[in-house]
């Protein structure tokens, strides 16, 4: 039996799957395995990290709005009932 996942703990996990490289110009792009639509670029790591936490909740909070499940990360799989999104219209 899983225990209880608060979406920050999710959240954790998922960026512990997050790879960065920096591209021909000097960009840096980072993505979250396993996670095609979450994807960041910026002009430093620490940018690209917070631009990609920020994609990262963008995703969550749209895939519970449309009642979609989250993947397994990290052996996480939070199961959670939309009735309790203050964002679930």
């Amino acid at each position: 039996m899983q225990a209880f996942v608060t979406l920050e703990e999710y959240q954790a996990a998922a960026m512990t799957q997050a790879v960065y490289e920096t591209l021909p110009e000097g960009t840096i792009s980072g993505r979250v395995s396993g996670l095609q639509e979450v994807w960041a670029s910026a002009p430093t790591l620490e940018a690209c990290r917070e631009e990609l936490r920020a994609v990262l909740d963008g995703w969550l909070r749209q895939r519970l709005a449309d009642d979609l499940d989250l993947p397994e990360i990290n052996g996480l799989t939070p199961m959670i009932s939309t009735s309790f999104c203050p964002w679930h219209a």
